[in-house]
């Protein structure tokens, strides 16, 4: 994070002509809260209890629990962004002054209108920490992508893969294969099923038995909700080819991303069919794959660890140079960006601040600004690129205190706070303590420093 400061003075000009408005830029490293050593461990508020996502379903209360100390410390919550309105969401309860509590209703399930994004605010001493987004959300289960109608041969006693992709589904559907009788494939087969994260499975030892018209199922667990996929996969059966070995053939060539957390392991599918194990070939298209953290299971490429280097598109390719791509992104957590300087800020009244939050992660993080716990609004904030820019014009005593920056995405959040002085004009020049402070002509500003909070996450 780091703060400027456009300030203009007037007087007299210096020879040559040249304007006394000077811009003074302050940059401010914030130094992680790792403990009770920390200057300001006595006041700043810390989460013992974050919130936690979780779906709505009927006949379930819901409690979302924020538990914080200090114990004084004040707690109020976030829905969407903005103050709960308690007079408008009057079935929400709030818990011993800190949890979020959904009761039944009278028709004994959850009220509309509640789904959305809730987050937890602790203040002490005009100290604000805020939790990790807690997302109330009801089960969701899309229909399966279009798709043609796919024909599959294989050799008996070798091997196929029944590719089915998941549809989108919250929370994640669980796939099995319909099988022409009627049932599912789990339930027949017995031996011989290996299911893949995607929802594929592949077939061993095939019989000719075996041969037949397969469909793709999805269930909600929580809802109960299922869907069959439109389109048929035909897998053919064949006798042994006796001496001649089949080459594998890739059953499936779309291109599909995956999204994996950095440190996960992550399996990229080849579906092939065959006789014996799959015969392919992994690379990565610009580069070497992952160096000692890779390893082939059945023709499908295991990546352990994953990093942010491992993105990019795999190619599998089997003998006959058919061959098969997949996309790799790789989920960062939320960082904020030390700028080199620890000074903190004290300006005068009448000055335009601009406090830039610097960020990364992936996906791109949302920002949320926050003055002594209560909410900025976005008119105030300018975004450019991983730059988060808060513009305070005019400023004026009532906005001193601590501004706080929080970045979120899927794998979390991070914040950082500072704190601004604002004083009279008299009061700042008459300070007197020098903190090393230029302005772009090279004259010092002698004035005070601020004060650095240091950030969290």
């Amino acid at each position: 994070m780091s703060i400027s400061r456009v300030k203009t003075m007037q007087g007299s000009r210096p020879a040559g002509g040249q304007s006394l408005a000077d811009t003074v830029l302050l940059l401010l490293t914030l130094c992680t809260l790792t403990g009770p050593h920390h200057a300001h461990a006595g006041v700043t508020p810390r989460f013992v209890e974050e919130p936690d996502s979780a779906i709505i379903w009927h006949h379930q209360p819901v409690t979302l629990r924020c538990r914080v100390e200090p114990a004084t410390a004040h707690v109020q919550w976030l829905l969407n962004r903005k103050p709960l309105d308690f007079r408008e969401h009057r079935d929400i309860q709030l818990q011993d002054n800190h949890d979020l509590h959904f009761p039944l209703s009278a028709h004994g399930g959850l009220d509309v209108g509640i789904e959305g994004e809730y987050r937890c605010l602790a203040t002490s001493q005009n100290v604000t920490v805020v939790s990790r987004p807690a997302i109330l959300s009801r089960p969701v289960l899309r229909k399966f992508p279009t798709s043609d109608n796919l024909e599959i041969s294989a050799p008996e006693g070798g091997f196929a893969t029944i590719p089915c992709i998941a549809p989108e589904s919250h929370p994640p559907a669980q796939i099995d294969i319909l099988t022409e009788s009627g049932s599912l494939l789990g339930h027949t087969r017995g031996e011989g099923v290996e299911r893949l994260p995607s929802g594929s499975v592949i077939l061993r030892n095939l019989k000719v038995q075996d041969s037949g018209v397969y469909r793709c199922v999805a269930v909600n667990q929580v809802s109960g909700a299922n869907r069959t996929a439109s389109h048929n996969i035909t897998l053919r059966v064949t006798s042994p080819p006796g001496d001649l070995e089949q080459t594998t053939v890739i059953v499936d060539q779309s291109f599909p991303t995956l999204h994996v957390s950095s440190g996960d392991s992550v399996l990229l599918e080849c579906p092939t069919a065959g006789e014996g194990k799959p015969n392919v070939t992994w690379t990565k298209y610009g580069g070497d794959l992952p160096s000692k953290r890779t390893e082939v299971e059945f023709g499908n490429l295991r990546i352990h660890a994953v990093n942010v280097l491992d993105k990019g598109t795999y190619i599998c390719e089997t003998v006959n140079g058919k061959t098969r791509k997949l996309s790799l992104e790789v989920n960062t957590p939320p960082v904020i960006v030390a700028m080199p300087d620890d000074s903190g800020l004290r300006v005068e009244t009448g000055e335009t601040v601009k406090i830039t939050c610097t960020g990364a992660g992936f996906p791109s993080p949302t920002v949320m600004w926050f003055h002594n716990g209560a909410v900025i609004g976005r008119r105030k904030v300018h975004s450019r690129g991983s730059d988060h820019i808060l513009i305070l014009e005019n400023v004026q005593v009532e906005n001193s205190g601590i501004y706080t920056c929080d970045l979120a995405n899927v794998l979390g959040h991070v914040s950082a706070q500072v704190h601004l002085i604002v004083a009279e004009t008299k009061d700042y020049l008459s300070a007197g303590s020098d903190n090393g402070l230029t302005t772009a002509d090279g004259r010092s500003t002698d004035s005070p420093a601020g004060e650095v909070l240091g950030y969290s996450g």
